[in-house]
């Protein structure tokens, strides 16, 4: 497990991750979606590493088969979409940020082929409302 980003040492490890460009895509290296591409700076490296998340994406791989259905609501960029897709679940994914939809199009695509993408939010009411992405986590 690499050190927190926060701590002196998780900073010099991850230091020299920041040399490469954003928008290379990158071969996954390892955990349920080795192999997949992925586009660098759409999210943090651990995704093309193989090191994010690792237990949960490996239960989440584990509970997919061909026939399995799954709605991704926030999908974000695609990890957990893209991941439903290459094990053959049938994938509807919701994701109203525009930045993060655009790559998780361009996910799906490079790795499954097509599967339906919601560019909306779901919630509890129908309606409109304001949407900030401030909260992104591409780096």
């Amino acid at each position: 497990m690499i050190p927190n980003a926060d701590t002196l040492i998780g900073r010099i490890l991850r230091w020299p991750l920041r040399l490469i460009p954003r928008n290379v895509i990158m071969t996954v290296l390892r955990g349920p979606m080795k192999g997949a591409r992925w586009i660098t700076g759409s999210t943090n490296h651990g995704v093309w590493l193989g090191t994010y998340e690792p237990e949960m994406l490996a239960v989440f791989a584990g509970e997919i088969k061909p026939d399995t259905v799954v709605y991704d609501v926030g999908a974000n960029v695609g990890v957990y979409s893209v991941l439903a897709g290459m094990y053959g679940a049938t994938l509807v994914a919701f994701e109203p940020n525009p930045r993060e939809c655009s790559f998780l199009r361009s996910h799906a695509t490079m790795n499954v082929g097509e599967f339906r993408i919601v560019a909306a939010a779901v919630g509890a009411t129908v309606g409109h409302a304001r949407f900030s992405g401030s909260g992104s986590t591409g780096r």
